[in-house]
């Protein structure tokens, strides 16, 4: 369920800074995207495989997400192309894929591959994350708070 979007209007006088600072980050991200992202080649190989032999094209996941990093949108579509093979390997393409998000806050696109709320869970329960807040977009929120 899409909740409605929420706008925030914010008077200061350090909006030159305030955008300075974000377009910052948004060129680090695209130099970082560019420099360890999973290019179109990449991203064909790893599609190609899943349907050739999942077993492996799982294996190759998990390398290629030890040192390459994806998008949202691309991990969606392994994460759905998987699930249409095997709903088993489905879960554990989402558990490897995390760490090798660009953008963690983008999870949750990624769990909406799943059709069913039991697998969104499953996957946060062995990430250690809050479902409700990876949905929201809250991403990074453990379960458990630690003891101290």
């Amino acid at each position: 369920m899409r909740r409605p979007g929420v706008t925030f209007a914010v008077a200061t006088t350090e909006g030159a800074r305030v955008e300075n600072r974000l377009l910052a980050a948004v060129r680090m991200l695209m130099t970082d995207m560019s420099r360890r992202g999973v290019d179109d080649a990449e991203l064909v190989q790893v599609t190609s495989a899943i349907e050739l032999d999942p077993d492996r094209a799982i294996a190759g996941l998990r390398q290629l997400a030890l040192t390459r990093r994806f998008d949202a949108k691309q991990a969606r579509s392994v994460v759905a192309q998987i699930g249409e093979v095997s709903p088993f390997d489905q879960v554990e393409a989402a558990v490897i894929l995390y760490p090798a998000l660009m953008n963690a806050e983008s999870f949750h696109v990624v769990l909406g591959a799943f059709e069913e709320d039991d697998d969104r869970a499953n996957v946060c329960l062995r990430l250690g994350l809050d479902v409700e807040a990876v949905m929201r977009g809250a991403i990074g929120v453990p379960r458990h708070k630690a003891r101290g």
